[in-house]
């Protein structure tokens, strides 16, 4: 059977799913589970004091330094994020760096980092870049990490987060973090295997805000983002739907007051959206079926995923 999610067009897939919405949901006091925010201080203590990103979790993590030299200025850079990929076995976590590499081998500046894995390598748009990602494995994890910051990133910076990745891989390779970012607490697991009845299902956790789950020939992704208060949830809704314009939407107040389902798009891949809130939380569930539209019985089966993140208590 071909495989629906190509090596490359997962990697997309992620990148989207763990892109920042520029609002948190969290609002507790952020960690990463397998990463504290000292090791960095000490690893890089140029950029110290470094601070966990309210994104942060199971399947990423997220940090910014200060690189102001005024006490209390933060200017959200450096950035450092990693993200964990649990793969079947080695061979398949191996497999997927050697043909990442491959593919940005034709837009980027390729270099082979053996210290994280056989297959691990950086990229960057030049040597002036100002951001530099790795793509790292060991065992059946793979770990992708990005760099930023507003200079060419140097040398010394370099080895410093490869340092660091080191040390992340290892902790994050433990088999209660493995097990936390192969589940999502927002998808109702019956619901989720209705909807994707396909071989092969997967879950992904990207941290506190993203997951994805996929068959070989599906995928649903899942955003969370948040407002301050229940008020402000419609402004922001219209500030992230403006790729919904000539789409067909419904509203859903059964499911949350500001909810509505989204489908029959005229450009980008078929699919089907459903926007929905909890309180002053705001969720978006795609689903995107191989080559072919969402049917109605989909449409019905992806409200009642969002139905179920509503009334579950632990999905908040």
């Amino acid at each position: 059977m071909k495989k629906f999610l190509s090596t490359s067009h997962l990697l997309q897939l992620v990148l989207l799913a763990i892109a920042g919405l520029g609002q948190h949901a969290t609002v507790a006091a952020a960690e990463c589970p397998w990463l504290a925010a000292d090791v960095l201080d000490a690893a890089m203590p140029q950029y110290r004091p470094w601070t966990v990103d309210p994104s942060s979790g199971a399947g990423r993590c997220r940090f910014e330094g200060e690189a102001s030299r005024e006490p209390g200025i933060r200017y959200e850079m450096p950035m450092l994020s990693l993200t964990q990929q649990v793969k079947p076995n080695p061979d398949a976590a191996a497999g997927f760096a050697k043909h990442l590499k491959q593919a940005m081998a034709k837009d980027y500046v390729i270099e082979p980092t053996p210290m994280l894995g056989k297959e691990a390598f950086s990229y960057a748009a030049g040597p002036d870049a100002q951001m530099v990602s790795w793509v790292a494995h060991e065992g059946s994890q793979v770990l992708m990490v990005a760099f930023v910051h507003r200079e060419p990133v140097k040398a010394e910076d370099r080895a410093q987060v490869q340092a660091i990745a080191v040390r992340a891989m290892k902790n994050s390779a433990d088999p209660a973090a493995a097990k936390a970012a192969l589940s999502c607490p927002y998808f109702d697991e019956p619901l989720l295997k209705k909807l994707l009845p396909g071989p092969g299902l997967k879950v992904q956790r990207f941290g506190a805000d993203s997951c994805m789950a996929n068959t070989d020939d599906a995928v649903v992704m899942l955003v969370r983002s948040a407002t301050d208060t229940e008020s402000e949830v419609p402004a922001l809704l219209k500030r992230r739907t403006p790729n919904d314009a000539g789409c067909v939407s419904t509203p859903e107040p059964d499911v949350s007051p500001y909810a509505s389902l989204v489908y029959g798009c005229a450009g980008g891949n078929a699919s089907a959206r459903i926007w929905f809130n909890k309180g002053r939380i705001v969720f978006n569930i795609d689903l995107v079926p191989e080559g072919k539209a969402p049917t109605p019985a989909q449409h019905q089966q992806l409200l009642a995923l969002a139905r179920a993140a509503v009334n579950n208590p632990a999905a908040k």
